[in-house]
């Protein structure tokens, strides 16, 4: 390959009738200008050639990482899809199983809640039964002393003599009035189980329910105290004072009722049956079972209503009854 040098360097052999050398000179270096230009520029094409080679085998480099980095995001894409459905099944599975156990914890407690209903439904017939059974019998026999008196037989008294002062015969009542007190303080009783029992069933201690609004609440309360929680911490003190004074009252019920009047013997009733199921409550567990709850008052049940109730019949006796009696003795 002729160089701009070996142009630049070539000499030629001289002739009589040659041409002139300066002309050709100057196109000799025409020639080698343009052929070192040409050079000049092949050497850059070529340089620049190698960049762009080298260039495309970096983008060629980097296409396959980038293909790599997207295979690679795919498969994570893959496998964290993968990871969710399969929490997401562990999670529909656990709430299934939960709902699963709470259903069937519903169901046990509505299954308990209708035995104890249907045990409390056949002891309230029971009771009723007896009870009837209890009146049947003493009017049967109330009616036969009435047709043989004194077992004797004598049934017709018309040819007797009749005194200006006999008084009928009036039969006593004494056992049939203790039977019903009796009663009144086991209805009373009976009552405040029954509701005790359906709060402790449903409720845990301190749960609260709104029934009216923020007036008035259903409030599971465990009372150390008396009455309205007065008292609270001296259990043995409210044990065994309320206990000698329900038993003495009883023993007034039972011996002296007859002596005044059915509210005074009532209101009584209810005192004892009031204590009575807050006395039981206090020796069964050490408290008492609270529930109605006014948020202004304290929380209280159906034994402090009946207390506060008999206390109510005793005042209205003591100031209608005894004021009556009072005023009549003097104005005899």
């Amino acid at each position: 390959m002729i160089r701009p040098i070996d142009i630049q360097e070539k000499e030629f052999s001289r002739a009589v009738r040659g041409y002139r050398e300066e002309e050709v000179n100057e196109f000799l270096d025409e020639i080698t200008l343009d052929m070192d230009r040409l050079l000049n520029e092949l050497r850059e094409t070529k340089e620049e050639n190698g960049r762009l080679v080298e260039e495309l085998e970096r983008i060629r480099s980097s296409e396959g990482t980038v293909v790599e980095t997207l295979q690679a995001a795919k498969s994570l894409m893959a496998d964290i899809a993968q990871s969710a459905e399969k929490r997401a099944d562990i999670l529909l599975k656990n709430a299934e199983l939960d709902a699963e156990l709470m259903l069937k914890s519903a169901r046990e407690e509505a299954e308990a809640l209708e035995k104890e209903s249907q045990a409390i439904r056949n002891r309230y017939v029971a009771f009723r039964n007896r009870y009837k059974q209890m009146l049947e019998t003493e009017l049967q026999r109330f009616s036969s002393d009435g047709d043989d008196v004194m077992g004797i037989g004598v049934t017709d008294f018309s040819d007797l003599p009749v005194s200006q002062d006999e008084k009928p015969v009036v039969p006593d009542h004494t056992e049939l009035e203790n039977m019903i007190y009796i009663l009144i303080i086991f209805g009373v009783m009976v009552i405040d189980r029954i509701v005790k029992t359906l709060v402790t069933g449903n409720m845990s201690a301190g749960e609260s329910i709104p029934v009216i609004g923020d007036f008035f609440h259903i409030t599971y309360v465990q009372n150390t105290g008396a009455a309205f929680s007065m008292l609270e911490g001296h259990t043995t003190l409210l044990i065994v004072v309320p206990a000698i004074i329900i038993l003495m009252a009883i023993v007034f019920i039972c011996a002296k009722h007859r002596s005044y009047k059915p509210i005074f013997t009532a209101s009584l009733a209810l005192i004892c049956g009031g204590g009575l199921g807050n006395l039981t409550d206090r020796a069964a567990y050490g408290y008492v079972i609270d529930m109605f709850d006014f948020g202004f008052f304290p929380v209280f049940n159906v034994a402090d209503i009946c207390v506060v109730a008999g206390c109510g019949l005793m005042i209205v006796y003591l100031i209608v009854f005894e004021n009556r009696n009072g005023s009549s003795g003097k104005n005899k």
